[in-house]
């Protein structure tokens, strides 16, 4: 054989001795790997789940429980807490599309239907929970704090099924109206009994001054409203008429990115901060559903990350293994129960159609980042850190019924949800029709 010069160089450079071969470790370190595999098996669970006839959130949720610590442990969680930005992100979409449907002539047309189904719905919620789990001997300041979170749901699923069946019309503006008021009413209301549960569970050792806290906890929600409304007029100013869509997408993408961040900064709500700035933008915007078209582009990757990211965190074995299992599923059952009773009572109340009453109810099932966070929130405050340890015992139940909680309705919740707005949605299409067109 002819020697050319520069085989053996060549040979030399690329020796499999020195090649650098990345170890498992090296790999899970890297976001830009750890992205592109939770996209992988993303798109591969949630093309199967399509296949078999579920959403393919459910097949992202259970893309993450295999990619994470309860299966194969690919994702840790420090590369989860590397991509925090990107579920950051997700979240500010939601809540700005949240904020979307609530147009001021869908509200003056409807806002007596959302706003009785919404009522009805918490009280029944915060009612059920609280006298059932104080039955069952927890103390009653942690299941009422309980009662308020299974307010919470999830408008991540609620929206990313909504567009994936490309659903429209008075059904869905009634299930987002109620999505964004219910979460909004869930938020303030946790504020509140948040800041008054210590001093319930332990009196001895905690004193509160009951006005002061009451007058905080209200003012950092107004301050949450304020900076949305500035933020989605200051949206509205950098958005002309004839501004390309390139550019619109990017606007708002660094709007939404400035909202979230300033109100983690500042210890407020990004859900309810997003959600006030996309309710400015429809309404002050002529044409602002080109605003919200632009995000659909941006969508289907950032919804994907979110919801493997979601399964991802969840150590299905640390769930079960705390003995919640019974308190977890009396929640389940009694949460279950409220929300086909309670927007069903309100929906009749109100008058609202045959098919907002009978299916609307169970669009709210799912529950993810807004329950959890709350929660969350509750167990590191540093006022429960003060706590005897029965109270923070009873605090840290609370945090497992929940978790345990999310675990099965993120997986249970979507596939009900798009059963629920189908149904609704061919029920409407049967009804007569209205004298008020959806707007």
């Amino acid at each position: 054989m002819r020697n050319t010069g520069c085989s053996m160089p060549l040979a030399s450079a690329v020796s499999w001795t020195t090649l650098r071969v990345p170890q498992p470790s090296v790999l899970q370190s890297n976001p830009l790997f750890a992205v592109a595999l939770l996209l992988l098996v993303g798109l591969l669970l949630g093309l199967l789940a399509q296949k078999i006839g579920l959403p393919e959130i459910t097949g992202y949720i259970v893309a993450g429980l295999l990619v994470g610590p309860s299966v194969f442990n690919w994702i840790t969680e420090p590369m989860a807490d590397d991509l925090q930005l990107l579920t950051e992100l997700a979240l500010a979409v939601i809540a700005f599309t949240i904020g979307g449907a609530l147009r001021g002539k869908t509200l003056r047309r409807l806002g007596k239907a959302i706003t009785g189904i919404t009522g009805t719905s918490v009280l029944t919620l915060m009612a059920g929970i609280t006298l059932v789990l104080g039955l069952a001997g927890m103390a009653v300041p942690v299941a009422l704090i309980l009662g308020i979170v299974a307010c919470a749901t999830s408008p991540g699923t609620t929206v990313a099924v909504v567009q994936a069946l490309d659903a429209h019309g008075p059904f869905v503006d009634h299930l987002f109206g109620v999505v964004a008021i219910q979460n909004a009413a869930a938020i303030t209301l946790f504020g509140v009994a948040a800041s008054f549960a210590p001093a319930l569970l332990d009196p001895a050792t905690v004193a509160v001054d009951h006005t002061a806290v009451l007058l905080s906890s209200l003012g950092e929600i107004a301050i949450a409203v304020l900076f949305g409304a500035c933020a989605g007029y200051v949206l509205r100013l950098g958005i002309g008429k004839h501004r390309r869509e390139k550019s619109l997408r990017l606007s708002l993408v660094i709007t939404l990115l400035i909202t979230t961040g300033g109100a983690l900064a500042f210890g407020l709500s990004p859900l309810l901060v997003n959600t006030v700035a996309g309710a400015v933008v429809v309404n002050a915007i002529p044409g602002a559903q080109k605003v919200f078209n632009s995000l659909r582009a941006l969508t289907p990757p950032l919804y994907a990350v979110f919801f493997v990211l979601a399964g991802a965190k969840f150590d299905a074995t640390t769930v079960f293994a705390n003995g919640l299992f019974g308190l977890g599923t009396l929640y389940l059952v009694v949460r279950f129960v409220c929300l086909n009773v309670g927007p069903r009572t309100g929906a009749a109340l109100v008058g609202a159609p045959p098919p907002v009453r009978r299916y609307l109810g169970p669009c709210l099932l799912p529950q993810a980042g807004v329950a959890l966070g709350l929660t969350l929130l509750l167990q590191a405050g540093p006022a429960f850190a003060a706590l005897p340890p029965p109270a923070r015992s009873a605090v840290d139940t609370a945090v497992g019924i929940v978790l345990l909680a999310v675990f099965i309705q993120e997986i249970l919740g979507p596939p009900v949800t798009q059963f629920a707005v189908r149904r609704g949605i061919a029920a409407t299409q049967r009804e007569p029709a209205s004298p008020h067109p959806s707007s």
